[in-house]
């Protein structure tokens, strides 16, 4: 959430579980291969909240963690429901594949040889 272009607001009691676009590519082959059929939640493997990743990049990447700021998603009014557990249960999909356990530094690592940090701390495609 925007709230200028100096500051931002980042829930800390919205839990999620990102995905890379790899590991959603990577799923999308294996699933043609085995000709699988059917609903799959595709998740990470850690639940995460979105103020708690913002942290994490910001580290990661040397950036300025002065401009995140902490809320709870029920400060912000909404015209419609947002939950704050967005996590998916992936079980269906342990099962069928092996899943190669990553952490968020794996997938900050991988984000970082694709992009280069400038000096006016934005990422650059390389």
């Amino acid at each position: 959430v925007f709230v200028d272009m100096n500051d931002t607001l980042y829930f800390t009691d919205q839990i999620f579980t990102p995905v890379h676009i790899d590991d959603l590519f990577s799923f999308l082959q294996m699933m043609i291969k085995k000709e699988e059929s059917g609903i799959y939640h595709l998740a990470s493997l850690t639940k995460i909240s979105r103020c708690d990743l913002a942290r994490e990049v910001c580290s990661f990447f040397n950036l300025n963690q002065s401009l995140i700021t902490p809320c709870s998603i029920d400060s912000i009014p909404t015209l419609d429901y947002r939950p704050k557990r967005t996590d998916l249960n992936i079980d269906k999909y342990r099962k069928l594949f092996s899943l190669q356990e990553k952490t968020l530094v794996d997938y900050l690592q991988m984000i970082s040889r694709s992009y280069s940090l400038e000096g006016d701390n934005s990422l650059e495609k390389k």
